[in-house]
């Protein structure tokens, strides 16, 4: 019971590690603020018109993300002379593919456009590219109790954004038929 505790408690602190990330290593902030602030935004807007739902063109744009993110983390590794096979670049090599591969399968419609949208939704892209910069500046290990700290930081800020959607007074004068106008 000691060590399941001990586990939990560790867990915690990881996933408080992952918060403050970009206050530790603030070379971060230029690409995580903009990336955190735009997904903020974003589910404020879906918070006021609930009824909205995302575009092909939306999720193309959400997908081209993780492809900038990725770039921009090559960016970094070169910067800091640590370019070559190793955990962090290959992290950004999976985003880069990632992000190659969701914006060429929204560019052509390629899924079916339920499985698109979520897959290419504010949240996945942002948390994905997230937790790629974090490991990539942070030099987290990538070992259990580090991806279980991941998922708990996920569940977390995906609660986060429902209260958001709670909080958010809905417009209630939007009419999508005006829209279609």
């Amino acid at each position: 019971m000691i060590e399941i505790f001990n586990a939990m408690e560790l867990i915690l602190l990881k996933v408080w590690d992952l918060i403050k990330a970009p206050v530790d290593f603030p070379g971060m902030l230029w690409i995580a603020l903009p990336l955190i602030l735009a997904m903020v935004l974003m589910e404020l807007y879906f918070g006021r018109y609930k009824k909205e739902e995302l575009g092909w063109n939306s999720a193309f744009a959400n997908s081209m993300v993780l492809f900038f993110v990725g770039f921009d983390l090559i960016r970094h590794l070169y910067g800091t002379g640590e370019i070559g096979f190793n955990l962090r670049f290959i992290v950004v090599l999976i985003l880069i593919f990632l992000g190659t591969t969701l914006t060429w399968l929204d560019f052509f419609h390629l899924l079916p456009k339920e499985l698109a949208f979520i897959l290419s939704a504010k949240f996945p892209t942002t948390i994905s590219s997230y937790i790629a910069i974090v490991l990539v500046y942070s030099n987290l290990a990538i070992d259990l109790i580090n991806v279980l700290a991941i998922f708990l930081f996920a569940l977390l800020l995906f609660l986060f954004i429902k209260l958001i959607w709670l909080l958010v007074p809905e417009d209630l004068w939007y009419d999508e038929a005006e829209e279609e106008v």
